[in-house]
């Protein structure tokens, strides 16, 4: 993995040590939010691709990591996490699967109680691959959504409930105002 860290603003650049990758292994894309900020300095990026579905993890603004595999499949070049999300210092939810077959339901979830520390699978999980996760502060709930619809949560993604079959592929908030977006120009507003 390359990663490049400023401490003034984007206007200069610099190197951090390379985060050691396994055979395989990258980063998707295609929702912008396959990267998330912490408190303080924290980053966090997720991971995919045959053999590998990890949370990449810095304390120090990128200067060092720590990688932690979770329990999102890995099981083919089109699977891993492709988005992270967080609510505070210690709840997370990382979404993915896999995006060739974007019904299927196992391994397209990962939750942390302890700032990203540790990764696991909830009892439920959303309805099918997706491809983006974020807490909307506004209303305290967690909404992902994916290629094969959108779901909801209340409890720190213990359970999922699915509101919606549209397709899409990223998300946006703003106070309470929320919007996925999609294929061929689809745009969406949720509506609590």
């Amino acid at each position: 993995m390359t990663i490049f860290t400023t401490g003034d603003g984007g206007h200069t650049w610099t190197r951090s040590q390379p985060v050691p990758a396994l055979p395989e292994e990258g980063a998707f894309a295609a929702s912008n939010s396959s990267l998330a900020t912490g408190r303080g300095r924290q980053i966090f990026f997720g991971t995919g691709g045959r053999g590998a579905a990890r949370v990449h993890r810095s304390a120090d603004g990128g200067k060092t990591w720590t990688v932690t595999s979770t329990p999102v499949r890995s099981d083919n070049s089109s699977a891993g996490i492709f988005s992270l999300a967080f609510s505070d210092a210690r709840h997370g939810i990382a979404v993915g699967g896999d995006y060739a077959k974007d019904k299927e339901t196992t391994g397209n979830i990962a939750v942390t109680a302890d700032g990203g520390k540790t990764w696991t699978a909830p009892a439920n999980s959303p309805g099918g691959f997706r491809s983006a996760v974020t807490f909307v502060r506004a209303l305290k709930i967690w909404l992902a959504t994916g290629t094969s619809g959108s779901d909801l949560s209340i409890d720190h993604g213990k359970t999922w409930k699915r509101f919606d079959n549209g397709s899409y592929n990223a998300l946006a908030v703003s106070g309470r105002a929320i919007f996925a977006v999609g294929a061929k120009g689809a745009i969406a507003r949720f509506q609590p």
